[in-house]
């Protein structure tokens, strides 16, 4: 299985977007906070446990990126706004637009779909442009 995450596409004030290939489909689109944004590169990705901010009672499986240089806990997780990621790859079904940000949505459907998808797998790599 091969993951393509192509975030070349639109410059953001404080969001970076990107498609999601995997095998060479689209398959989701991704959001991430610009002022974090992991670099550029090839990454293996583990199952580790999200445990999402202090109080909330969110802890579920998701993808880890290994070997992120600079970074600790890089994960592909549920997140509609780029407030939600420091450096995490958000993931969802659509790009939408408030008053102020864009924003994706669908993020739990995308989630439970991406990680059905990759249910076989024990490892993922990834590669990020």
């Amino acid at each position: 299985m091969k993951l393509l995450l192509d975030r070349n596409r639109v410059e953001l004030p404080n969001e970076t977007v990107g498609v999601l290939f995997i095998d060479g489909i689209p398959r989701f689109v991704t959001l991430e906070n610009k002022h974090t944004l992991i670099p550029a590169g090839t990454y293996k990705a583990v199952k580790d446990t999200h445990y999402g901010l202090p109080g909330d009672q969110d802890n579920y499986i998701v993808w880890e990126l290994q070997n992120v240089p600079g970074f600790t806990q890089v994960q592909i997780h549920i997140g509609n706004h780029w407030r939600n990621s420091r450096g995490c790859q958000l993931i969802g079904k659509q790009f939408s637009l408030d008053s102020q940000y864009p924003y994706i949505s669908l993020s739990g459907v995308a989630f439970e779909e991406f990680m059905e998808i990759t249910s076989g797998e024990t490892e993922l790599e990834i590669t990020i442009q």
